[in-house]
């Protein structure tokens, strides 16, 4: 996590016109996920990115149980996105 934060900010900044975090509650409910899937609500969502002129985003997100205070819970991921815009 630590090494793809690193690369997030040494690759963007002469491309990125916006930087941002993002925090968010959720709730999840267990029939909609797989049974290993054993994500316990509240959840709390974090993420770090930059925003591209070309509509493109690149972020660090983790989501966790609230309530759930273990070392690794949760998912990290790495996200690359391209918002299409509806008029």
């Amino acid at each position: 996590m630590k090494a793809l934060l690193l690369t997030l900010l040494i690759t963007t900044p002469a491309m990125a016109v916006d930087y941002y975090a993002d925090i968010g509650i959720g709730l999840n409910n267990a029939e909609w996920d797989k049974p290993e899937v054993k994500l316990v609500s509240p959840l709390a969502r974090f993420s770090i990115g930059a925003q591209y002129k070309n509509g493109y985003s690149i972020s660090l997100e983790h989501v966790s149980s609230i309530e759930v205070l273990e070392d690794g819970y949760g998912m990290n991921a790495l996200w690359i996105n391209k918002r299409i815009k509806f008029q």
